[in-house]
Formats: structure tokens, sequence, C-alpha cells
């Protein structure tokens, strides 16, 4: 597992603050990055001259590209990690999906900002498109702003938890096995969570409110129950796990807590499901993803 990771880089400090990330996942395993930067072609000239223009930016991105990539696989290759560098063609995320499937990936991981402006947005529309093409997990850096290569290596080696989202269907717990691997590379716990929703109360009678905190009491029970079966079963593959559940609204008790937590990393599922379940599956990971600080990997679920 994890032994093939495609790495899109585009020359910045945020698309490289992954690495880190990446770097600690694979220590000592054994694995291969493959980096790659994908060079879009350019709209056809206005005339012969601004073609001959445009074919001459595409040489020199071209140049540097391949320059690039091999001096972040040097680096990272004198750190004893094996890393090769790949210049690809045409739209970024058809290129770098379809190259992941090619080189039968494991898994890809990315800065979901790469710049600032209009290429920040680009980039993050990159993460969102390959999320829906990716047959294959994705690992999610929300990275915000420059960051040295010092900061995001320290926050990579002080990585100590894994949280895990759950809701009590086997979907959702196609997330556990990478989460228990990802528990073992980086030697953290992990923290399997359910939230449970409030009842709705339709009306302030007596009755009806004895029966909505009855109601809430038994739901709360249950979610309890659920997680200690999971916890046992994790537990006899040798990781430390740590059960919660909250109320409320799922994304919303999610993002809290992991961000609370300080150094983490949530595991979900994503997409798992056809109709009504995958559009409350894919709306949490677009809440968790859009609101949280941590690193997130994504598992599209079968």
């Amino acid at each position: 597992m994890y032994e093939r990771i495609v790495v899109p880089l585009d020359g910045s400090t945020l698309a490289e603050s992954v690495l880190p990330y990446v770097e600690a996942l694979v220590k000592g395993g054994g694995a291969t990055l493959l980096l790659v930067q994908v060079n879009e072609s350019d709209i056809g000239g206005e005339s012969p001259a601004h073609q001959q223009l445009l074919n001459k930016m595409s040489e020199q991105r071209t140049t540097f590209g391949r320059a690039y990539l091999t001096h972040i696989a040097r680096r990272l290759k004198d750190r004893g990690i094996q890393a090769t560098g790949e210049l690809l063609q045409g739209r970024v995320a058809g290129a770098v999906a379809k190259y992941a499937v090619e080189q039968k990936a494991d898994l890809v991981a990315m800065s979901t900002h790469g710049r600032t402006g209009l290429a920040r947005w680009r980039y993050g529309s990159v993460a969102n498109e390959l999320r829906q093409m990716l047959p294959l997990p994705l690992l999610l850096l929300h990275a915000e702003e420059e960051q040295s290569e010092a900061y995001a290596t320290a926050m990579a080696q002080q990585m100590e938890d894994v949280v895990v989202p759950l809701d009590g269907s086997p979907i959702a717990e196609q997330a556990l096995p990478h989460a228990v691997e990802l528990a073992k590379r980086l030697n953290v716990d992990i923290h399997i969570v359910r939230v449970v929703m409030r009842p709705y109360m339709a009306y302030a009678e007596p009755n009806a409110v004895e029966y909505y905190f009855e109601l809430d009491t038994e739901m709360t029970n249950v979610a309890n129950e659920y997680l200690q079966e999971v916890r046992k079963r994790l537990e006899a593959e040798g990781v430390r796990v740590t059960t919660r559940v909250f109320h409320g609204l799922a994304a919303e008790n999610l993002v809290d807590y992991a961000d609370a937590l300080g150094n983490s990393l949530v595991c979900m599922t994503t997409h798992g499901r056809t109709g009504l379940g995958r559009v409350v599956l894919g709306s949490v990971a677009d809440k968790v993803l859009h609101d949280t600080t941590r690193p997130v990997f994504l598992i599209r679920a079968q």
C-alpha cells in the first residue's frame, strides 16, 4: 500500500509543502515518488509571429519543468527516498489522473492551493476535479500561505493523530484499512468519530419532550456501542484507538475536532454511494476540505 505515489507540482513553495508529509509516509518503506508537472497547451497564435512566441514560451516552460523536477527528485534521493520526474502535457487534472492510472499508482498527494490569485483558485479546482476522476486515494494538504520548507517539515514530523469519521455503514468503514496503515507508518493514534444528529422535536408537549430526550440517549448509546466494536477490531491490528461521539452537524464537528487536536490528519471516504447517500458523503467531504486546516486523506468508496 502506497508504493507508488504521484505528487503534482507547479514550481511553487506551496505546492511543495505536501512533500514532507509524503516523505514521512514513505520513509524507510521503499516507495517511489512520481513527481509530475503539467505543461498546458497554449491556444493557437493569432499570427505566425504570435505562434512563434507561444512556441518559444512553451519550450522555455518545458526546459524549466524538466530541470525543476530533476532538482526536486535529486533532493529527495539525497534523503534516501526514491523519486522520478515526468513532464506531462494537457489539462492538469486529466493529465495527472491518466498518468496515475497508467503508472499503477497507489496514491496521489498534493497541496490544494499552489499559488495566489487566479492560479491559486485554479489549483484548488484541479484538486476538486481529481476527486471526481481518480479511482485511488487522494491526500490533500490545505496550504493557505507561503510556507518555508522548515515549517512544513516540522508540521509533518509532529503528526500525532488520524481522525476517521464513521456513520455505521460498511462504506464509511472502507477508510479504516487506510487509517490503520497511516497510523502504523506515522506511529500515531486513530480517533474514530461518530456524529449523532439531534432528533427533530416537532411538538413541545410533555410526552414529546420526554420522547425526544429518550431518543437522543438511545442514538448516543448505539453510536458508542458501534465505536467500541470498531475499536476492538482496530486494536487487534496493533494500533492505538480513541473513540468520540459528538452531537450536531457532521462536518462542523469533524473540522473542529481535527483542528483542536492540532497535528492531525482526517481520513474519510467520499462519494461512496448513489443517490442520497452519495450526496451526503460528498457534501461532508466538501465541507471538511473547505474548512479544515489539516491534511485530508480521501478514499473514493466502492
